[in-house]
């Protein structure tokens, strides 16, 4: 239990700290809770139209009980559950909020070539990062391609039709850790625009979204902490304004056996730990699940095809990641100017 609490607060820490709730002249509403195994904050300017802070909490907290209940894996009655154990070749009808989560899931598992892939688990399970003892020494490679079988999107069909969803694969299992917290800042954001809110800050474990502006400033500014476990100095300041802003890094979670180190993303086109040099990508897009999943995948590519898979798909991303000389970290052109260096 302690290491999972340490590993929660490492994710929670890594990537975006808010720098704009201080001093903005004006008080922000602040509203902050637990949901996904992490936590969750919210800022916003209240107006005479809102709801008033009690309404919000509870508004929020409903909508995150609703995803929870769709796409939590730990919930054995979950809607992700219950396709989990579902029978090979047994469509199940779905929510349409889950069921536009895993069309989005196969879209950018389609678009980032197998990268990003929510059907890890039993890879995740293999390599001690899940609940079972990690115990690689009575591991072979044999071991590793009978779980590979058992993995793959691939292995699931969906029916826009009727909103169905059925594995094609014995054994599959789902789990959307890794789009669920963006998504779920998504629903926040869309829950306090129906409240008459249209400027806040939304996050949940790190993965963030600008809605508006903060009062008497002309953009929310959001704090990118340097790549190092335990270290919350700040590397850059991003302005963001209705869009938002996840990142995915490796040097929180990882192992080292036999002097190699093995991080915690697996590589779903080999089943290895990833063996990229990249240490941390931040993608900002209007849509949180769609960054959430971007960050993720591009942790597994080359520094050079993430960059071009960028231009291609219009993201706005930083890398850091490893030369023979040090850290490095690289922008594209449509990063938003940022302040560097801060001390």
């Amino acid at each position: 239990m302690r290491s999972t609490l340490i590993l929660a607060l490492l994710f929670a820490a890594l990537s975006v700290v808010s720098a704009c709730a201080m001093n903005s002249g004006s008080p922000l509403v602040q509203l902050t809770g637990a949901t996904m195994g992490t936590s969750y904050a919210i800022s916003y300017e209240p107006t005479a139209k809102a709801a008033d802070a009690k309404a919000v909490k509870q508004a929020v907290e409903a909508t995150l009980a609703r995803i929870n209940h769709s796409m939590s894996v730990f919930d054995p009655a979950s809607e992700i559950s219950l396709l989990n154990q579902a029978a090979e070749h047994q469509a199940m009808v779905l929510s349409p909020e889950l069921y536009r989560l895993l069309a989005l899931s196969v879209k950018v598992h389609q678009q980032t070539q197998g990268a990003f892939d929510i059907s890890l688990g039993p890879l995740i399970e293999f390599w001690g990062f899940a609940t079972q003892k990690r115990d690689l020494a009575h591991k072979d490679r044999g071991q590793l391609e009978m779980v590979r079988t058992k993995v793959g999107l691939d292995g699931l069909t969906l029916d826009a039709t009727t909103t169905s969803a059925t594995k094609t694969v014995s054994g599959l299992q789902l789990n959307p850790s890794a789009i669920a917290k963006g998504d779920g800042v998504d629903a926040i954001a869309q829950t306090l625009k129906t409240l008459g809110i249209n400027n806040a800050l939304v996050e949940i474990g790190g993965e963030i979204k600008a809605m508006g502006f903060p009062p008497h400033r002309a953009q929310w500014q959001v704090a990118i902490t340097q790549p190092q476990a335990l270290n919350l100095k700040i590397q850059t300041l991003v302005p963001l304004t209705n869009q938002a802003m996840a990142t995915s890094g490796n040097y929180a979670n990882f192992f080292e056996s036999n002097g190699q180190r093995f991080s915690h993303i697996i590589d779903p086109r080999t089943g290895y730990p990833s063996q990229s040099p990249m240490v941390s990508v931040s993608v900002i897009h209007p849509s949180c699940a769609i960054a959430d999943a971007y960050a993720t995948a591009l942790m597994l590519f080359q520094p050079k095809l993430a960059l071009a898979f960028a231009s291609q798909h219009r993201l706005a991303i930083s890398i850091t990641f490893h030369t023979p000389t040090g850290l490095k970290t690289v922008t594209n052109p449509e990063w938003p100017r940022v302040r560097a260096n801060i001390e």
